[in-house]
């Protein structure tokens, strides 16, 4: 038995680099959309019912990793099938190099596009444009552009969609939402060692790890650790401890987690959310003209550039601004590609998601 598996490492120890990617490329999320968590494969029914897998997120309402929630989340909240949420409100949001965790399989130029260009034939044209995919030749392009389409096309054009309608929302009493923006450039450790128990220590406030104690959750759920009343830290609390040694997060990151957890603890305890925006007065303060994502507002937590932008600079500062404001709006990937602006709003098209998604000519055969 040993000597067997000792015969099957020393054969993945001989392939080369493109062989195990290629052999991993299964694997690659860009082949399973978010949406089967809710409606499953075409011409497959989800595994268990969307009730019953959503049920740890559903707890605590429309915030979690992507938007994969409900579509009937706001009938859910007047109905208070949603535990202390709701009604409250919700925060959405991201981080601007999202996708940056999910780009091991593809920093080979020529697999990165192989993979890319298997989506459905009709966005073929754009995808190229967008992320100037015929200049694409090293490695370090190849991350990058990787990071930019996984981010863009499975997490940011999502839920800034979901932002953009609640800011645009006729309904009333509105959805009480807040969005932040997250700025990090994950470091090569990211990429080569298994990472997963760090980011959780020390950002899981930044995703979703800690947002349900925000939300009603009281300590008693299977799903979660402690009791909402020993949550978080007081506001301007400095980091408990330095970061372990090869903890792939910088000082400041580790300063923005800080902060968000005392906003999370702030909530709790009945004070409110501080200097933070308010997504669902946006209609209210002029015409009723349709807000565009340029125009909503985050708590933007660092500005600048998105990965793989030669000129990237801004401000680390925690900061309540515009979306179009923040220095990663306007930067490009490449230096023939897309702006953010331009690729986010391309991707926020529904009907371009969902060819992107079940329109794959791979995918009935996964």
């Amino acid at each position: 038995m040993q000597a067997a598996a000792e015969e099957q490492v020393g054969a993945l120890r001989r392939c080369s680099h493109q062989e195990l990617t290629y052999a991993l490329s299964p694997l690659l999320p860009t082949r399973h959309p978010r949406t089967e968590y809710q409606h499953g494969r075409p011409h497959r029914p989800p595994i268990r019912p969307q009730k019953t897998l959503l049920e740890p997120l559903n707890a605590w309402g429309p915030i979690c990793d992507g938007v994969m929630v409900s579509t009937d989340w706001r009938n859910d909240a007047k109905c208070g099938y949603l535990n202390g949420n709701g009604g409250q409100g919700i925060v959405v949001g991201w981080t601007v190099d999202e996708g940056s965790m999910y780009t091991l399989q593809l920093l080979d130029p020529e697999i990165l596009k192989r993979e890319i260009l298997k989506s459905n034939a009709h966005n073929h044209e754009t995808i190229r444009h967008l992320y100037d995919l015929e200049h694409v030749d090293s490695e370090h392009h190849a991350s990058a552009v990787a990071s930019a389409y996984i981010g863009d096309s499975l997490f940011h054009a999502n839920i800034l969609s979901l932002v953009h309608r609640l800011a645009n929302d006729p309904l009333s009493p509105p959805t009480h939402a807040q969005c932040y923006a997250l700025r990090t450039s994950p470091p090569a450790l990211m990429a080569t060692t298994n990472a997963a128990e760090v980011i959780g220590e020390y950002f899981g406030c930044m995703h979703t790890g800690d947002v349900p104690y925000a939300f009603g959750f009281d300590g008693t759920e299977p799903h979660t650790r402690h009791p909402g009343d020993v949550y978080g830290v007081a506001v301007g609390a400095p980091p408990s401890a330095p970061p372990r040694l090869g903890t792939p997060f910088q000082a400041h990151e580790l300063e923005l987690c800080q902060r968000l957890m005392g906003s999370w603890g702030a909530f709790i305890r009945g004070e409110g959310m501080q200097d933070w925006p308010t997504v669902q007065s946006m209609r209210s303060i002029g015409p009723q003209k349709e807000v565009s994502l340029e125009q909503l507002p985050v708590l933007a937590l660092g500005d600048a550039a998105q990965i793989g932008d030669a000129n990237g600079s801004g401000s680390r500062d925690v900061m309540v601004k515009m979306l179009g404001e923040l220095a990663f709006w306007r930067s490009v990937v490449m230096p023939g590609a897309a702006t953010v602006k331009e690729r986010i709003e391309w991707w926020s098209h529904s009907e371009v998601r969902f060819l992107e998604c079940y329109g794959r000519a791979d995918y009935n055969e996964m």
